[in-house]
């Protein structure tokens, strides 16, 4: 790879060589993924696990002149790549930064042993590396552990960033709802957004006037919800198997304030089939503005109302 001088200016305008040399990093133009954002990839290497680690950060979050990103939200991806070929995937939001959250995940999962699915499979997925490449003297301490899974690589996304609490919230819920909820392999144990503070609310695990609540909020609801009733099975205690039922997601996702009904939502697609213009949509249904008419057309919410 080539190399080129580290140059800084003074503060009188001259420009001095720092005697230094600095990497320079090829620019690759892949076809297949022309239609995507620019993002800015970094790859990593694990030195306890041994094992691939990559970053994936949308370029405009890293260049100069971007708005600061303090007290606002994100949206990340944690993606668990296991030896057998399986991807298992968690969405998440936060104000803190996604390595933070990331961190107290690990801790989670490896200290406080943590019964939540994402935990569980993360814990599952290191043990059965450490025992893949240390032996099973590495497994004293957890031999009650039953390992089927053995972590052969991660990788960190981010989503979105920058966003208002509400933005956020409606992107988790897409992401989680599409990618992850009830799915085999997705590991979040409620769905996304609203409709998992609505989620919580049915179930009577939090009072009906509780405010929205971010990732790290919600994961220690659902632990204690774990915990106080073992018998529901660690696997699925929020009973995600409900969620398969069309007529109760719909209660779910559209029985909140604000929220459009079971009603407005078909009539929205309905009046798009017979050629309505989104405004006209948005007055027939009395929707909020034409936004919410788009991502309902657009399949970004409301994906589980027939």
């Amino acid at each position: 790879m080539p190399k080129m001088d580290t140059l800084f200016m003074t503060k009188k305008g001259s420009i001095k060589h720092t005697g230094n040399r600095l990497s320079t990093a090829p620019v690759v133009e892949q076809k297949e993924i022309l239609n995507t954002a620019p993002a800015l990839h970094i790859n990593l290497r694990s030195p306890s696990l041994d094992i691939p680690q990559r970053v994936e950060v949308p370029l405009r979050y890293v260049l100069k002149g971007l708005p600061k990103l303090e007290n606002t939200y994100m949206v990340y991806l944690h993606v668990l790549k296991m030896e057998d070929g399986s991807d298992h995937v968690y969405y998440g939001i936060t104000k803190r930064g996604w390595i933070k959250r990331f961190n107290e995940h690990m801790s989670g999962a490896l200290r406080e042993r943590s019964p939540l699915l994402f935990h569980r499979t993360l814990r599952e997925g290191i043990l059965g590396r450490m025992t893949q490449l240390y032996g099973s003297a590495s497994m004293e301490e957890d031999s009650d552990e039953k390992v089927e899974k053995i972590l052969v690589g991660n990788h960190h996304v981010i989503c979105a960033a920058g966003l208002t609490e509400s933005q956020a919230l409606e992107t988790e819920e897409y992401l989680v709802g599409k990618y992850s909820f009830s799915l085999p392999n997705g590991l979040n144990m409620i769905p996304g957004g609203k409709a998992g503070i609505s989620y919580l609310h049915k179930l009577n695990v939090i009072p009906a006037d509780t405010a929205v609540l971010v990732d790290e909020d919600r994961e220690k609801i659902i632990k204690k919800y774990i915990e106080d009733h073992p018998r529901r099975g660690v696997p699925n205690p929020l009973v995600a198997q409900i969620w398969n039922d069309s007529e109760y997601a719909a209660k779910v996702i559209c029985g909140r304030d604000g929220r459009l009904s079971v009603e407005q939502v078909q009539l929205i697609r309905e009046a798009a089939l017979e050629g309505l213009r989104t405004s006209e949509i948005r007055e027939l249904v009395n929707a909020k503005n034409d936004q919410q008419v788009k991502r309902v057309l657009d399949g970004k919410t409301y994906a589980r109302i027939n």
